[in-house]
């Protein structure tokens, strides 16, 4: 009698160990859904091919729901469907099963909603994203482009612009300013832009090619005024004054009276 107590007493004692064995080890349950489909399964004489073919179910959803692979299976109506249809084919209670699945999914997703404190930061550091990069946007990009072309083309508008209505530039290589001489005319020479209208002293000059001019003023004695005036034909005038003084020539003079003799 004692020998039979102790042999129950040692039974008790050895069934919570082979608990936590298997525990321990990771193996699944008898409980759990995936064990309890993969025996009826099994039971039935059926591989999962074989059952996707007679259910419609795609292979892979059975393959998960017998795994428990919970992260791999789409919690949608049709992962309720189609464990709703293979339960009843494999002669499970439904409602049981499905029951049991929600419970387990939770479990399993239960330490992904409440990690340990720093773990995320342990196992998948980040890195602060420069407020810059979070502002830059494909419509700000497109803005951007947008108002680069608009000022583009007001600058190129407003050089072509202004450069109608400036005066023309005028390089005058001669004669130069307060020029005195005895000669009665000059020459006056100079370089201009080719779609300018040119004056000397009201007379209109022809520019060759390349803008260039020439022309012989007459002058008198004194001081004289060289005036050339250019002008594009939307534009404003352009203005160079050359100031020339013309001396006369040495004039003959009387010859000295001689003195007187005995004087």
């Amino acid at each position: 009698m004692k020998t039979k107590i102790q042999t129950r007493t040692q039974m008790k004692m050895n069934k919570p160990a082979k608990i936590e064995t298997v525990a321990a080890t990771g193996q699944k349950t008898l409980d759990s859904v995936g064990v309890r489909l993969k025996k009826a399964r099994t039971e039935l004489g059926c591989s999962r091919h074989d059952a996707a073919v007679k259910t419609k179910i795609p292979e892979r959803y059975i393959t998960r729901f017998e795994d428990g692979a919970y992260d791999k299976l789409p919690d949608d109506v049709y992962s309720r469907i189609f464990l709703k249809v293979y339960c009843k084919f494999l002669g499970l209670d439904v409602p049981t099963m499905v029951g049991l699945q929600r419970q387990e999914r939770l479990r399993a997703a239960a330490p992904q909603k409440n990690p340990a404190p720093g773990a995320s930061a342990r196992r998948h550091p980040t890195r602060a994203i420069p407020a810059w990069q979070m502002m830059v946007t494909p419509q700000l990009i497109r803005a951007v482009i947008v108002i680069g072309a608009v000022l583009g083309l007001a600058v190129y508008f407003w050089l072509t612009v202004s450069r109608i209505v400036s005066p023309p530039v005028i390089t005058l290589s001669s004669p130069r300013d307060n020029f005195v001489t005895s000669d009665h005319a000059v020459t006056v020479e100079g370089r201009t832009e080719r779609e300018v209208s040119l004056r000397i002293n009201g007379k209109y000059v022809a520019l060759d090619e390349l803008g260039n001019f020439r022309d012989t003023m007459e002058l008198q004695d004194g001081l004289n005024e060289i005036k050339v005036v250019g002008m594009k034909k939307h534009g404003k005038e352009a203005v160079i004054i050359r100031n020339i003084v013309v001396e006369p020539k040495d004039r003959p003079t009387a010859a000295a009276p001689q003195p007187l003799p005995g004087l």
